[in-house]
């Protein structure tokens, strides 16, 4: 109501019910000064294209509730009038003079401080919303260029959009590696196939909120996918851990143990002097069934080993692969933990196992996780 009268509609409510209280006994005689075929005339076409359009349109969009917002003023317009012509004993003059203040009021304040964008309530609410997510980014995916026109209403809150067709593949593949493990302000607009999309771009539906639906589109704000090394605490020895291609995280593992093969196991080894790669510790690893990861040998000695250890420093399991068995190639690799319980340290080295191995070597941990 604020927003359709510029500002003053609360005000035109007081001046309604004022009038209606000091003319109570006149209302019954309201309906004689009022030319009810004009109305008429002015009101049924307005009303009727509303309800047919409500009723045919696939989508809701703002421009078909605009009839509602002329019978309002209309109505509202018409009832003061009415009712000053009994106050003011028909002073055609000064009602004329009020009424016209009235509405240069009302379209002043109009231009100077409504918002004309939110005019389906559930937009309104789904705005509100949007105002959490201010400034991420947004990939807007369509089906047919019309449908894309209400996602200018909600674009000033993103600090950028892309839209795509939902027939794209090969752009939607590319969109896909760029923000992954990125935040996001996802809107379907018009497509069929939601759930296939959306399972296309989250992997865990975890990280997905919905923020409303508006006309033909559904928004959805997509967080990253935590990584392990968010959930744990860890420590990284001789090792790197960058933001490789795709966005993910890669461990860099570089030379080789000063371990002598004869005095003691790798597995003594790593817990207790060093390792070339991290050591995550882990607060409850019952919670979890697999750990996963992807290798790759990049030179020489390069070679995963990985052991799992007790709050004990005992040895619960052990995983690796020799160099002369793997290629240069990502290969993907994972480890059973569902029998594990309590509290676990899990050492990931990269780097040979001994004093044997060239310094040069190389290997690179990538997306390890546990699930």
């Amino acid at each position: 109501m604020i927003h359709m009268f510029g500002g003053v509609g609360k005000y035109l409510i007081i001046l309604i019910m004022f009038l209606l209280i000091i003319n109570h006994k006149k209302i019954a005689e309201f309906k004689n000064s009022i030319n009810i075929s004009r109305l008429i005339l002015l009101v049924l076409p307005t009303l009727f294209t509303f309800l047919f359009i409500s009723k045919a349109a696939v989508y809701q969009v703002g421009r078909y509730v605009h009839p509602i917002y002329a019978l309002s003023y209309l109505a509202i317009v018409v009832l003061i009038y009415v009712m000053l012509k009994e106050v003011l004993n028909s002073n055609e003059e000064l009602i004329n003079t009020l009424i016209s203040i009235m509405l240069v009021i009302i379209i002043v304040g109009s231009w100077n401080n409504c918002i004309w964008e939110d005019l389906h309530l559930k937009n309104v609410t789904m705005q509100s919303e949007l105002e959490k997510y201010k400034g991420e980014d947004c990939i807007c995916i369509y089906k047919q260029n019309w449908q894309i026109m209400p996602m200018f209403v909600e674009s000033k809150y993103y600090n950028s959009i892309k839209f795509v067709n939902v027939n794209n593949y090969n752009l939607l593949q590319e969109i896909k590696k760029e923000i992954k493990n990125n935040r996001y302000v996802l809107v379907l607009m018009g497509v069929d196939n939601k759930d296939e999309i959306i399972n296309n771009f989250v992997d865990d539906k975890e990280n997905l909120k919905m923020i409303g639906e508006y006309s033909c589109g559904s928004s959805y704000y997509i967080e990253p996918d935590k990584n392990i090394f968010e959930d744990n605490s860890y420590e990284i020895n001789s090792a790197e851990l960058i933001q490789g291609e795709d966005n993910e995280l890669e461990l860099i593992c570089k030379g080789a143990l000063r371990r002598d093969y004869s005095e003691c196991s790798i597995e003594e080894y790593l817990i207790n002097n060093e390792y070339i790669g991290c050591k995550l510790n882990i607060d409850d690893i019952s919670k979890y069934s697999i750990l996963t990861f992807k290798g790759k040998k990049i030179k020489d000695h390069g070679e995963p080993t990985i052991c799992i250890y007790d709050e004990n420093k005992k040895l619960l399991l052990k995983f690796s692969k020799k160099y002369e068995q793997i290629d240069n190639n990502w290969n993907n690799y994972s480890i059973d933990v569902s029998n594990l319980d309590g509290r676990a340290t899990i050492i990931i080295n990269g780097g040979y196992i001994d004093y044997t191995g060239n310094e040069d070597s190389e290997y690179v941990f990538r997306e390890i996780d546990l699930q």
